[in-house]
Formats: C-alpha cells, sequence, structure tokens
C-alpha cells in the first residue's frame, strides 16, 4: 500500500553565521530526518527567511509570493493528503494560514503548526490582523501548538474549533541522542553560570549582565559563559567590558552541538531570563545533562515547569528577582541539586523526540 503524501512547508536550510535558524529549523531538520519517513512520502518546501533581521516588507511579499506559486504548484500536481505548516508569527502566520486555506481547496488536511508565543501579543493588539487571520480558517482547519496554554488562545483569537487544536511536545532538544545525561554533582569547588542562544536583547542578556555584576561584587568567584551570537554581541561585550567583568565573563561564540555539550557539562547552573520563548530547547538540553535552570515563565514553559521543582522562574526584565535567583543557586548545593534532578527527570519522560514525532504522526494520520 502506497504512503500518503505529506508536504512540510518549513525551515530548512539555516545559516547561523548570518543569524538565520532557530528551534523552528533545527524542529524541520530533525523531523525530515526522523522515522516520520516510514509513514509518509515527504515533499519539503522551504520557508527559511532570508535575512535576520527579516528584509523589508516588499521583499519579504516577494518571497512569499514565490513560496505560494511553488505551493500550488506541488498540491495541484503531487497531491499531497496532508499539509504541515510550520510557522512563527506577523506575516509567517498569515502566510501559512492562506496556505491552510489552499490545502483545503485541493482536498488536503492541513495542520498549521504555531512555534513563536510573539504571535499572541500581536492577535491580542491588532483587532484587524485577528480577523484577517480568522478569516483564513475553515472548518477543517487544524493549529498544532507546543503547550495546552496555546489552545484556548488557538479558539478564543484564531477561530480553529476546539476539536482542530493539538498539542505537540517539543521533540527538537537533543535528549537521551548525543546530550548524554550526567549524575549530578551538588558538591562542585567552584560555582559557574552559562547561558546558550541567541546575543539578542529579547533574550534578557542585559538584565542577566546587570543581576551577574551584582552577583560578583558579593562573591567574585562567580563566573558566567556566554554561547552564541546576534545582533547585540559587540553591545553584550561592551557592557561587560564598562563592568569590568572581562575576567569573569567568558563569549565564546557559536559552537556546535558536540561543544555545547562538554561546556554544559563544565558548567553548574543555566540562565536563560528570556522576553519571549515558546518552549526552549536550551532549556531542554541544559536540564537533560543535570544543570538547574534559572528562566522566565513565558510561552508554553509554566505548562510543563514548575517554579522551585523543575526550574527556579525569574519575571522578565526583573533584575532583583534574577539577581535573588542566582544568589540562591551560587549559595545552595542541595537547591542546585533538588532543582537540577527534578529537571532531569522531566527532560527525560516530557521530551523525548521518538514520543513526540510519534504523536504528530498519530495527529496527521487522523
Amino acid at each position: 500500500m502506497a504512503k500518503e503524501k505529506l508536504l512540510i512547508v518549513g525551515a530548512f536550510k539555516p545559516d547561523l553565521s548570518k543569524g538565520i535558524g532557530g528551534g523552528v529549523s533545527a524542529s524541520c531538520l530533525k523531523l525530515k530526518d526522523s522515522h516520520i519517513n516510514d509513514e509518509f512520502e515527504l515533499l519539503l518546501l522551504d520557508s527559511t527567511s532570508k535575512s535576520n533581521p527579516p528584509p523589508p516588507i516588499f521583499v519579504r511579499g516577494f518571497w512569499a509570493a514565490l513560496r505560494l506559486y511553488k505551493f500550488i504548484k506541488i498540491c495541484y500536481f503531487e497531491r499531497p493528503e496532508v499539509v504541515l505548516l510550520f510557522a512563527s508569527d506577523g506575516m509567517s502566520f498569515l502566510e501559512k494560514s492562506l496556505m491552510g486555506l489552499l490545502a483545503d481547496y485541493f482536498g488536503s488536511r492541513s495542520f498549521v503548526f504555531l512555534r513563536a508565543n510573539r504571535l499572541v501579543f500581536q492577535i491580542k493588539a491588532n483587532r484587524l490582523f485577528r480577523m484577517l487571520v480568522r478569516s483564513l480558517n475553515t472548518e477543517r482547519s487544524s493549529l498544532l501548538c507546543q503547550g495546552s496554554s496555546i489552545k484556548d488562545f488557538g479558539h478564543h483569537y484564531l477561530g480553529y474549533k476546539e476539536d482542530n487544536i493539538f498539542v505537540v511536545p517539543n521533540w527538537t532538544a537533543a535528549v537521551g541522542e548525543s546530550f548524554a545525561v550526567a549524575e549530578v554533582n551538588h558538591d562542585r569547588p567552584e560555582i559557574k553560570f552559562i547561558y546558550v542562544g541567541w546575543m539578542v536583547r529579547e533574550k534578557g542578556l542585559f538584565t542577566l549582565l546587570d543581576a551577574f555584576k551584582k552577583l560578583h561584587q558579593a562573591h567574585s568567584g562567580a563566573q558566567l559563559s556566554m554561547i552564541g551570537d546576534g545582533n547585540d554581541f559587540e553591545k553584550l561585550r561592551s557592557v561587560v567590558n564598562d563592568y569590568e567583568l572581562g575576567s569573569c565573563v567568558k563569549f565564546y561564540g557559536w559552537l556546535e552541538g558536540l561543544e555545547v555539550k562538554n561546556l554544559l557539562l563544565e558548567h553548574h547552573i543555566f540562565v536563560l531570563p528570556s522576553l519571549s520563548e515558546g518552549m526552549s530547547n536550551a532549556v531542554i538540553e541544559a536540564m537533560s545533562v543535570g544543570l538547574p535552570v534559572i528562566t522566565t515563565p513565558v510561552g508554553v514553559m509554566p505548562d510543563y515547569l514548575k517554579h522551585d521543582d523543575s526550574v527556579i522562574f525569574v519575571e522578565p526584565n526583573n533584575v532583583e528577582q534574577l539577581h535573588a535567583a542566582l544568589l540562591e543557586l551560587y549559595l545552595d548545593p542541595e537547591k542546585r541539586y533538588k532543582v537540577a534532578a527534578a529537571g532531569k527527570s522531566l527532560a527525560i519522560h516530557q521530551f523525548s523526540p521518538i514520543l513526540a514525532i510519534d504523536h504528530l504522526i498519530s495527529i496527521l494520520k487522523k
């Protein structure tokens, strides 16, 4: 019996040297190479951004129109039974919603996979945008999301039927694969903090430097490592110099998976004070190797993580709260061990790539 055809529209061509990539791209690439090939014949249409920050709207409109032409051509000639559309916010979500409407016209089952928490704020703040998105939905339109907190938003604001909204956990983080789970050691001679991700203001990194400066003034042995690159890389280095933290804050730039793993294992506490996230891959990977995590309750993270148990939550842009969390874990080895152990267990059992992709397959086949 021939396999059903699955058309995936997503980011398949990341370029980290230009700041193009991230969680959606990692998800698409892992899905492409997964056991989903056993169930479907895959058709791929790339929608990777051409630059970071995104190009002007008329340039984006041109590339969107070209993708739409390719999408219609594939639907007409290949007749995929299922269409999976990875969407972020703004124009991306509009484009993928329109593709979903066209997929319905061609008789395909369509699923828009929302991967950007910023859309929640955009939709709530802009009534015209909300009406436009809702007008593209049909009775058969389905929405995929990474956490249960988005289901209510998808129904009341985006107009999807409740029965057509499905939660699929993050499958992108390297849990149980190249990132082997390490035993937690809470009796280390020194304490080193680490951040992994884009070097941009939206990740709360200037707040992190403010809080770390206060910590270092009282505890000069504290160290901070920052892995990644981005538009604010040089500004962050300048702040470190201004704060005279050059001896204890180290920038690594972009590193590959095994290099990141090895560095994680050399550190003691992971910090991500982001202003906006979905379900962070970096948080899951840090938990899976036995690091306690300090982060913010944004996106769908509160759907999975519990404050003072599997994670320490602090409010975004709150220097005092972040400093208090850094100080608490710096001084309390038992608390580090408790949070790390709970987070490690959660990462292994909740974010298994095999289980999450199995769940996705079962949804796509319904």
